[in-house]
């Protein structure tokens, strides 16, 4: 048999740990396919050579054991790496296998070309050559489940992650497939589904997705969550054609909402921002129905339905106009027992409570006030019935000693008994503040006032105030 060629099974390529057996044949017996024993990695003019089939006879990898490059095999059937530029050669047993040795090679000469050659000689007499080819192929034959094409599922057929067998599936799948026609494998459609799998490690970028492993995120329990993977990148960019919306969201029948926006931490719910032409919108609402509503804001406990700040420079904070006979801002109060159609506070040192403007032959405010409210005379202006319910403003500190339905006004106020009954109070800074009652009761020794509702948070020495005209 000296001369001959052992081709040995594919191992994949960049395999690591590789183990080989390989005959080596007794040329000196007299008894057919006799093997050679008594050789050792010491064993005089040992010589072991590897090359892979890209490389030359000159590139090839040599072990000698004259030049102490090869090395003994401690346990047998277990890789123990080599020292650098060596390789590990031993015996199995002579007498249960005469002629068959175990041979560990570097990883390195399993990473490139179709296939590894190798050769052992020595000068041991009767040591006939021993040639072995070695395949290197992309996939492992010794993967039972995928053969080593990491582009398919991870899991034997109709497993969790494995592909569907027709046993599986309804044959009104499968049997297009199989039968031909335009859905056969071999037919026009058939070739563009053979066309559009994915050529790419399942799992990875551009492969088949297996659950936590591709970048984004695919939820089904949450519907769909989708995040971006760049620095500035969109999460989710929609864009619309002609007079088409981007995207149209529709409530259910019954209290359902189209879109539902939560914000957390300090994060925002949903923020729109103009700027895609010269006078874009950011937002427009626009109610379809007769009575339906282009917005609606509900605020819960202490928080507000709406917080409008303008821009640095004149930007607004909230800009309305009617259209037609309709008004740009509708507010109506009795959404809660005392609640205020609008309630508007200056929060900065200077700043205006509420500031009209008019352009034109418009009017700064056009109010119809019912009569049991207020009464202005047609011999007064509306503006100096303002400026009159201005002047009778009166301000104050609180004194200690209010409790949840009284307040204790400044030492400055009034000392006559019912002197602010019917007057309505409003606590406008420190504790207590945006806080509005009715004055029912007050007397004028003590500067304390009984309101007509209980504080949320009763003012203290801290709280500031301010007495309006009287609320028939």
């Amino acid at each position: 048999m000296a001369g001959s060629v052992q081709i040995l099974p594919p191992i994949k390529r960049n395999s690591i740990s590789v183990i080989l057996r390989v005959k080596i044949y007794d040329t000196a017996s007299t008894v057919g396919h006799a093997g050679k024993t008594g050789l050792a990695y010491n064993s005089s003019g040992l010589l072991i050579a590897a090359v892979a089939s890209s490389g030359t006879a000159g590139s090839a990898s040599t072990f000698s054991a004259g030049s102490n490059t090869v090395e003994d095999i401690t346990t047998l059937g277990t890789y123990a790496t080599p020292t650098s530029g060596k390789c590990r050669f031993k015996e199995v047993s002579s007498t249960n296998f005469p002629g068959l040795y175990e041979l560990q090679l570097p990883n390195s000469l399993f990473g490139t070309g179709k296939f590894l050659s190798v050769s052992i000689t020595s000068s041991v007499s009767g040591h006939g050559q021993c040639d072995l080819l070695i395949p290197l192929t992309d996939f492992d034959p010794y993967d039972p489940i995928r053969g080593g094409l990491e582009a398919l599922p991870y899991d034997y057929a109709d497993g969790v992650a494995g592909i569907p067998s027709a046993a599986s599936l309804p044959s009104v799948v499968w049997q297009p497939l199989l039968s031909g026609g335009e859905f056969g494998i071999s037919g026009s459609i058939g070739k563009l589904l053979k066309d559009a799998i994915p050529n790419a490690v399942a799992g990875a970028s551009g492969g088949l997705m297996i659950l936590g492993t591709n970048n984004g995120t695919l939820n089904i329990t949450d519907g769909v969550v989708i995040g971006r993977t760049t620095t500035n990148g969109h999460g989710l960019q929609i864009t619309g054609n002609g007079t088409g919306s981007a995207i149209v969201l529709t409530g259910g029948a019954t209290s359902g909402s189209g879109i539902y926006c939560v914000g957390s931490g300090t994060g925002y719910g949903i923020i729109c921002a103009s700027g895609g032409g010269a006078s874009g919108d950011a937002v427009r609402l626009v109610a379809n129905s007769t009575s339906g509503s282009g917005l609606v804001l509900i605020a819960s406990g202490n928080s507000n339905g709406l917080v409008s700040l303008g821009g640095s420079s004149h930007g607004n904070g909230a800009y309305f106009g009617g259209g037609g006979a309709g008004s740009g801002i509708y507010s109506v109060s009795g959404l809660g027992a005392t609640g205020d159609g609008a309630t508007f506070v200056a929060a900065s040192t200077n700043g205006h409570g509420m500031n009209l403007t008019s352009t034109g032959a418009g009017k700064k405010l056009n109010a119809v006030v019912e009569a049991d409210v207020v009464s202005i005379v047609t011999s007064t202006t509306a503006a100096a019935a303002l400026k009159a319910l201005h002047d009778s403003v009166e301000t104050g500190t609180c004194q200690s000693g209010s409790t949840s339905t009284t307040i204790k006004l400044a030492t400055a106020a009034s000392s006559t008994d019912d002197f602010y009954t019917g007057s309505a109070v409003v606590v406008t800074s420190a504790t207590g503040a945006k806080q509005v009652r009715k004055i029912t009761a007050y007397v004028g020794s003590t500067r304390v006032a009984t309101v007509d509702a209980a504080w949320v948070s009763t003012p203290d020495a801290t709280s500031i105030y301010a007495i309006l005209g009287r609320l028939v």
